[in-house]
């Protein structure tokens, strides 16, 4: 079963969401129901999730190095090596 649902979205809400959509080749209700379901029934995490505060983060920098998200403890190890021996 599924029901209507009508809201009142701000104008700035209103063109984000617009902009959002257009560049996920969504429409707007496919995003809002995209992002609704991401939010209220978030994937469960695996053991190792809770344990790394790490992955809150991903997602909130741009970069070219596109296995951040997976090999982000190896990059920040190879960080802290590099600081440490101060290389570069």
């Amino acid at each position: 079963m599924s029901k209507t649902l009508t809201i009142t979205l701000p104008d700035l809400l209103e063109q984000a969401l617009a902009k959002a959509a257009n560049q996920t080749n969504q429409s707007a209700e496919e995003l809002i129901l995209q992002l609704l379901a991401q939010t209220l029934n978030p994937p469960s995490p695996s053991p190792n999730d809770s344990a790394d505060p790490l992955l809150k983060l991903i997602g909130c920098i741009t970069t070219d190095v596109t296995d951040v998200a997976a090999n982000h403890d190896h990059y920040l190890g190879q960080a802290l090596y590099e600081e440490i021996h101060d290389r570069k």
